[in-house]
């Protein structure tokens, strides 16, 4: 207080008044507080601006400021109404005139209310949610050629929704900004495909467990399109098409397209059609290109790398079969689908390829048009895990082949072929135009070897079955031809094996009947006759026996059944007698004197009756198998002579030397 009166704050002189001796002494001291408050109440709304700018922010970095943020938000609130508190008192004590305190309180509103109320704001600034957003990939714009998949993904945005306890339990995206939901999906990843250029809304719903939504979006900028892939993710060894039918204003004015498939700078297909099926066998990184020329002349190239995989990794196992196998042929064409899968499935989706969609675990779908199309099947099992599988089906146009014939057994007559069980069917498909591939396919057969061109398999079942022919020649065109195949019951076969089926006496022969097949009857012995005046033996279906002289015989076989059956079957064997001939096994043919050496006639062959032997040295023998002593160094001739039993005689001569 002044001499002549108080200030209003204690600071401020009143009106025409100066400050004298003391009291300008701690004016200045006053200013000097003022003037360091003053800077400090600046920076402190410089640092709640500062957090006004950072936050909301899902950076880990700065989430780190979250609590330094609020803690001093919060003190620089107490401090700010604990000032305005005692500024108030102050003002309020002081006997000055009403005017003169409305304008102290006046300038402590200014000062201090811009403070307060940005104290109050930045902490719910701060614990505010943060824009969620949308990742994708691929990100760089440059990779954005369509056709192209997109990867989204919100997994930023849920982590996000679930540090302020919030948990997502299903998104449903819409790629195009249509307002009409593309996928629904129970995690924040999906993948979507774009074939043509422009600009797409992508929006997302997510629903929360308490019921509540939040919606994001981003905007999709795809600024170039070339030809397009199917399956998006080539898989090895499964067929790709490959497809320029977007990119053409009309499909009629396309002449030809010149595709290059393995990036060697040579085409490999020419087709009149706007799309290609090619397999890749290799993992890898390919370049294809494709010139597509039209009818007015023009044309235009378009190139672009693909990546060949491997089959990714289903989250549990799952096949989709078709029927028929091979899904090519000609408009109408109808096809029957199927997943198997051993996992609880609450939902198969279906998409055909040509508009057309479809759901359940065993669908069938026809093509009214040619062209080539992706089958693509989604799985979701009951546990909310999606699999998804695809396999392509080709809409060709029909290849005549008026001089198709079959080399090979049974004999096709009209489509048609008929036997007894087990029926087996050889054929080869055989026409003169050439590069014409065939296949077969088999179903119901109950052994199958070849498919590929030549056709061996075995129905051992009765019943009426189709095999199929599929014909496909170099331009992409299709036959398939439908044959009839009835199976009827096997008549009695009574069979009888030899083993050897001839030979030279004494010579031993196994018998088996053991393909003997008598319908409806159980087989009680079989009898069997050698033809060579032995005794007949009944026993089982496999027996031995020995002719010992030649000759032809015949075996008569009698199989009885149980209900009291008896059916027969005869066979032929040839006995040939052995040839009559001498031969001289020596132990050895030269050594030193004396030399004792082991002959041996057992080679020889045919009905002997004598041998006689003549060693060269003035000794003979009688023997079968003699051993004669060289006493004297030289060179001998030994001779063997064999006397059959009807007189024949053989010679046989060896030189041996004895040193």
């Amino acid at each position: 207080m002044g001499p002549n009166g108080p200030s209003v704050d204690s600071v401020t002189p009143l009106a025409g008044q100066e400050p004298l001796g003391g009291e300008r002494v701690a004016v200045e001291q006053w200013k000097r507080r003022f003037l360091i408050a003053g800077l400090l109440y600046a920076l402190y709304i410089l640092w709640e601006l500062l957090l006004l700018l950072i936050f909301p922010n899902t950076s880990e970095g700065v989430q780190a400021f979250v609590f330094v943020g609020i803690a001093t938000s919060l003190l620089g609130l107490a401090i700010l109404l604990g000032l305005s508190v005692i500024a108030l008192m102050r003002i309020r004590k002081t006997d000055l005139p009403l005017d003169l305190r409305q304008g102290a309180l006046m300038r402590l509103g200014i000062a201090l209310i811009p403070g307060i109320a940005v104290s109050l704001f930045i902490p719910v600034w701060i614990l505010r949610e943060p824009p969620l957003s949308i990742d994708f990939s691929p990100a760089d714009p440059s990779e954005l050629i369509a056709p192209l998949a997109v990867e989204f993904s919100l997994d930023r945005a849920v982590s996000v929704l679930q540090e302020r306890g919030n948990t997502p339990i299903q998104y449903v995206w819409d790629f195009d900004g249509d307002g009409k939901p593309n996928k629904t999906t129970v995690v924040p990843r999906v993948q979507a495909v774009y074939d043509r250029e422009g600009a797409y809304s992508v929006t997302v719903a997510v629903q929360l467990a308490d019921q509540s939504v939040r919606t994001i979006g981003h905007r999709l900028i795809i600024q170039q399109a070339i030809f397009s892939v199917s399956p998006t993710l080539p898989i090895v060894d499964q067929p790709v098409v490959l497809s320029v039918a977007h990119l053409l204003e009309d499909v009629n004015a396309l002449k030809e397209v010149q595709w290059d498939l393995d990036g060697d700078g040579k085409v490999d297909k020419s087709t009149t059609a706007p799309s290609v099926t090619y397999t890749y066998y290799q993992v890898g990184t390919v370049t294809v290109s494709a010139t597509i020329l039209l009818q007015n002349q023009t044309q235009a190239k378009y190139q672009r790398s693909i990546s060949i995989r491997e089959p990714p990794e289903l989250p549990f196992p799952a096949i989709l079969k078709a029927d028929p196998v091979r899904l090519m042929g000609t408009a109408p064409f109808g096809a029957l689908f199927q997943i198997e899968t051993e996992e609880p499935v609450s939902r198969i989706l279906w998409n055909f390829g040509d508009g057309a969609t479809g759901e359940g675990e065993q669908i069938a779908h026809t093509y009214e048009k040619e062209g080539i199309y992706t089958v693509t099947s989604e799985v979701r099992s009951a546990s909310g895990v999606v699999a998804e599988l695809s396999t392509v089906v080709r809409v060709l146009e029909e290849l005549q082949l008026s001089d198709l014939d079959f080399n090979g057994t049974p004999e096709v007559r009209g489509n048609r072929i008929t036997g007894e069980v087990p029926l087996t069917i050889n054929l080869t498909p055989v026409t003169a135009m050439p590069f014409v591939e065939f296949f077969w396919e088999v179903p119901g057969a109950s052994e199958v070897g070849s498919t590929e061109g030549a056709l061996q398999a075995v129905y051992r079942r009765e019943g009426r079955y189709t095999l199929t022919l599929v014909g496909k020649n170099a331009q992409d065109h299709i036959l398939r031809l439908p044959i009839s195949v009835e199976v009827t019951g096997a008549s009695s076969t009574i069979a009888i094996r030899l083993d050897p089926e001839g030979g030279v006496a004494p010579l031993d022969v196994k018998f088996s009947a053991s393909e003997t097949f008598i319908p409806g009857e159980t087989i009680s012995g079989f009898e069997w006759s050698f033809g060579d005046q032995s005794e007949t033996i009944f026993g089982g279906a496999q027996v031995e026996h020995r002719y010992t002289q030649p000759g032809t015989y015949t075996v008569n076989l009698s199989v009885q059944t149980i209900a009291g059956k008896n059916l027969t079957a005869q066979k032929s064997i040839v006995v040939r007698a052995p040839v009559f001939d001498a031969c001289i096994l020596p132990s050895r043919t030269s050594g030193i004197a004396p030399l004792g050496i082991e002959f041996s006639s057992d080679c020889s062959t045919g009905n002997i009756r004598e041998y006689f032997w003549n060693f060269g040295d003035g000794w003979e023998s009688g023997e079968k198998n003699p051993i004669h002593v060289f006493d004297t160094p030289g060179t001998y001739e030994v001779t063997l002579t064999v006397i059959g039993a009807d007189d024949q005689m053989r010679e046989k001569s060896i030189t041996i030397t004895v040193r």
